[in-house]
């Protein structure tokens, strides 16, 4: 390969819907995520995810990145950022992503945030839309 690079990020909606809609939205994050991986390395390229592993569309990327072998490095908004999440469960599938990952960038802010997902950071209000 050339050492040139395909940088593929994605944020999106958290509430996808029913089962049905999230295999959908899975399968065809999968799909997208195999064509460029295929499209590249035809032409020497490598390719390289980023994500915040939110819940919803950001984690159902950076599976699918993860289940074709595609490096993904993740960008923490803010320290504690797994604090967001009520559920254990939620909590546990977001460090082992983040463990399988290649390289985590966490942004220096710290934060205090409420359940409308405000977030201040050094006395900027920031709305998580």
């Amino acid at each position: 390969m050339d050492g040139s690079m395909l940088h593929i990020g994605v944020s999106g909606h958290q509430q996808i819907g029913d089962e049905a809609a999230i295999e959908f939205v899975s399968q065809q994050i999968h799909e997208l995520l195999s064509k460029f991986l295929r499209l590249r390395r035809e032409h020497g390229q490598n390719v390289i995810a980023y994500s915040a592993l939110a819940i919803g569309t950001d984690r159902l990327f950076v599976k699918a990145a993860l289940e074709l072998g595609i490096p993904v490095e993740v960008v923490i908004p803010c320290s504690q950022y797994a604090d967001i999440y009520d559920s254990a469960e939620i909590r546990e599938e977001y460090h082992d992503l983040l463990s399988r990952c290649q390289q985590v960038h966490e942004l220096p802010f710290p934060f205090a945030i409420s359940k409308k997902r405000k977030v201040r950071y050094n006395q900027h209000e920031c709305v998580w839309l």
